[in-house]
């Protein structure tokens, strides 16, 4: 026999998963939009800030490494908001038209996000690049020239793990004679910078005069 419910009375604040509370069983931010939870450490804003200075400038290949659960997507969702204020950004998703094509582009679906200003060339940003086949980093490092040499990307960025850094040849055999690939690292949050950012995360969450664990937790 089964019962239905007329109603279901309000969850008390202490009968709510700690994750709900805190907005850690969501799905994260798409690309482009901000995450109210971003932890702005001085590293990070210090990545941020290179980032910035590289991305439409001289710099043609940009590899911001790390390993995983180190914060790079967190890292690329912040400074694709940021650069939403600068260029019109907006995701890839490619629709190739035969079954053959489709499984050359299957790991760049839904993964390149395009970065365009009114004067300036484009860029693309790749997130989870370690992924990609040879063939499809090849294909997306020859889209950006034309066939006369000219630029028609000023930069691509390539969010990847350390394993990448196996295929930097790779990318060099892709680019004009002596092309510079510029690396940022991201590594993980020490000790210190870990207990900043619980903090921060509480107490954006809500908890403005009790943490929900002691400092020696």
């Amino acid at each position: 026999m089964m019962t239905r419910w007329s109603g279901i009375s309000a969850f008390k604040r202490s009968d709510v998963p700690l994750p709900a509370l805190l907005g850690l069983d969501g799905k994260p931010p798409a690309g482009g939009s901000r995450d109210k939870f971003f932890f702005a450490s001085p590293t990070i804003s210090h990545r941020l800030g290179v980032l910035n200075q590289m991305v439409g400038g001289r710099s043609l290949v940009v590899v911001v490494v790390g390993e995983r659960g180190s914060g790079k997507t967190t890292l690329m969702n912040q400074f694709i908001a940021d650069a939403s204020n600068r260029w019109q950004v907006c995701r890839i998703r490619i629709r190739p038209r035969r079954k053959i094509s489709a499984a050359l582009w299957r790991n760049l679906n839904k993964r390149l996000v395009f970065l365009s200003g009114k004067e300036s060339t484009p860029s693309v940003i790749v997130d989870d690049a370690h992924q990609l086949t040879s063939l499809e980093l090849k294909v997306l490092l020859q889209s950006a020239f034309a066939a006369d040499g000219t630029r028609r990307l000023q930069s691509i960025v390539l969010f990847a793990e350390p394993q990448m850094r196996e295929r930097f040849a790779e990318i060099a055999a892709c680019l004009p004679p002596r092309s510079v690939i510029d690396t940022i690292f991201t590594a993980p949050l020490t000790e210190a910078q870990t207990a900043a950012y619980l903090t921060h995360r509480v107490r954006t969450a809500g908890f403005l005069k009790k943490l929900p664990f002691s400092s020696d937790q």
